[in-house]
């Protein structure tokens, strides 16, 4: 059970299982909501809808849902799509690895991974967020 724009493709067909990838779902729509202000699919007309689109729709790009202007590096959109991931095979399976992937998305960051021009005013707000949602997964491990 759950908010049912929040819950795991997964939990969707098999309602009885509760496991902890759930969560890191759950984290990933909100994530993506924190980020864009929208939920990651297009509003349903129901609620049968919004399960079908949960179970089989694809996310929606976040720069398609991006206010305009909006500072995000690369690296925070990948982490975000693998939180939302319909497989659970592909997702983080707790909060532990999910602050894993968390790491590595902001070592990209810290690398590699800014922008060609040099980094931006944005790469600074993306790594400053990183670390907050750093935090919300070290109080979360098990």
């Amino acid at each position: 059970s759950g908010t049912p724009q929040y819950v795991a493709p997964e939990a969707v067909l098999e309602p009885d299982v509760v496991l902890a990838g759930h969560d890191v779902y759950a984290c990933g729509v909100s994530l993506y909501e924190l980020l864009t202000g929208v939920l990651p699919f297009p509003p349903a007309r129901n609620l049968r809808d919004m399960l079908s689109n949960t179970v089989n729709a694809r996310a929606i790009p976040l720069e398609e849902s991006y206010p305009a202007g909006a500072p995000y590096a690369p690296p925070l959109e990948r982490f975000v799509r693998r939180l939302l991931e319909k497989d659970p095979e592909a997702r983080p399976a707790d909060a532990s690895a999910a602050l894993e992937l968390l790491k590595d998305t902001r070592e990209q960051l810290a690398g590699g991974g800014r922008r060609s021009s040099g980094g931006s005013q944005g790469d600074g707000f993306t790594k400053r967020l990183l670390r907050s949602i750093t935090n919300l997964f070290r109080k979360n491990e098990g």
